[in-house]
């Protein structure tokens, strides 16, 4: 008994770590941080929009030196024409200004939400980027720990056939095998040994890809079980939220194209001081003063229709993103379904491939028995030895596959729904 939950200990210890973490890594990928940021810039730009629907306060302070003397010619009965000074060559003006788009035919209001949108979909992107992400991450742990069983299966039969071969050697050596028997087992060995130097060459090579994915590889991996929910949601999925918001910022596109058939009024008021000093007290021809309120109307008469064909232009693109939107949501649907069904082939295909390892490995102790009584052959022995390493390598890959399918079915759904499975 004590042995076996040492057995245990040491399985636990050879194949364990923990998914949650290489999921939690995923935070650190460059390519979600990058999204992170592209998403920041688009929240930043957000706030920005928001400052064209709030007055303007603005200053401003010229000071002018002319090269002549501003004047006035006066003509007069009986008199010769005279040039009169109507100012200085130095003059001197400061302004602080308000101002405010009173109205623009709803384009600022719907510029605003456009804005709005598109910083909602990027954050919505930069979660589906973590989505997929968690895909790949989920499918290299399968693999990692496919590998890890391929090798420790390898490894028992290359034990098993070193312990045949040399119990053939000894027939052998009696006299009572023919030395054909010992090329056999070594031909199989040698098979073996390369299968191993294969699976550890993958095994480099998926390492590599946590490195890349996550910053570090995961020197072991263990399966969790790992439940699937009854009911599953996916079209509160990020990538379809995001593309929901970028239809709705399409749908303000139209309405900033029909803006154009608006009047644009604006007011102003300003605090505005003159003067040919720094006093700004005028210069003795020019009022000191020249505050003023003021209100402004523009509107196109004619633009030889190029606002109706905008119109027209942001219609038809909100158009092709609702029919795409339509196209993807049900291309999600199918990959949903196929995703399912594979789920259900793979576990038919476990149940299958566990009595297959009980099969092989009584098959391989019953000629293991007869080869011991000259019944059965070297090559029997070596190909049953063979099989059963192969049978148990294929199982324990198809323990990941589910494990990967399952993850790939929650992902499908919903990135929420799989973080509470793996956490």
């Amino acid at each position: 008994m004590k042995k076996r939950i040492l057995l245990l200990l040491c399985s636990a210890a050879l194949f364990g770590s923990d998914f949650g973490e290489v999921v939690q890594a995923l935070h650190n990928n460059r390519l979600y941080k990058a999204k992170a940021y592209e998403a920041k810039a688009k929240e930043h730009l957000y706030k920005a929009a928001k400052g064209a629907d709030l007055p303007s306060l603005d200053t401003s302070f010229d000071a002018v030196w002319l090269k002549t003397q501003p004047t006035i010619s006066l003509s007069l009965p009986n008199m010769p024409r005279m040039k009169v000074p109507m100012g200085k060559t130095r003059s001197f003006r400061f302004e602080a200004a308000i101002s405010y788009p009173l109205f623009s035919g709803f384009a600022i209001t719907n510029m605003i939400e456009k804005s709005r949108y598109e910083a909602l979909a990027s954050r919505l992107r930069e979660r589906d980027l973590l989505r997929n992400l968690s895909l790949q991450a989920a499918s290299l742990y399968g693999g990692l720990y496919a590998n890890a069983h391929q090798l420790q299966a390898l490894q028992k039969a290359k034990e098993a056939l070193e312990i045949s071969y040399k119990k053939a050697k000894g027939f052998y050596d009696q006299g009572l095998v023919p030395r054909s028997d010992l090329y056999n087992i070594e031909a199989k060995l040698y098979e073996t040994e390369a299968k191993i130097e294969e699976a550890k060459v993958q095994r480099k090579d998926l390492k590599n890809a946590f490195v890349y994915l996550i910053g570090f590889a995961p020197k072991r991996a263990k399966l969790e079980p790992i439940e699937l929910p009854a009911s599953l949601d996916f079209t509160k999925r990020a990538d379809i939220e995001a593309l929901r918001k970028e239809l709705l910022g399409l749908k303000s596109d139209i309405a900033i194209a029909k803006s154009a058939f608006y009047p644009q009024v604006g007011v102003k008021a300003a605090f505005r001081r003159f003067g040919d000093t720094l006093a700004l007290d005028g210069d003795g021809v020019r009022n000191a003063d020249e505050s003023y309120i003021g209100a402004g109307v523009q509107y196109n008469l004619y633009r030889g229709g190029s606002d109706e064909a905008r119109v027209e232009a942001a219609k038809a693109a909100w158009m092709a993103k609702k029919s795409f939107i339509g196209d993807y949501v049900h291309k999600v649907k199918v990959d949903i379904d196929d995703a399912y069904n594979g789920l259900a082939a793979l576990r038919k295909r476990l149940e299958w491939a566990n009595k297959e390892v009980e099969a092989k490995r009584e098959y391989r102790a019953l000629i293991e028995g007869r080869y011991e009584n000259q019944l059965a052959s070297a090559d029997e022995l070596s190909r049953a030895i063979a099989d059963e390493a192969a049978a148990v390598a294929t199982k324990e890959a198809l323990r990941a596959q589910i494990f990967s399918q399952k993850c790939k079915i929650l992902l499908l759904h919903s990135l929420d729904e799989f973080q509470k499975a793996v956490r």
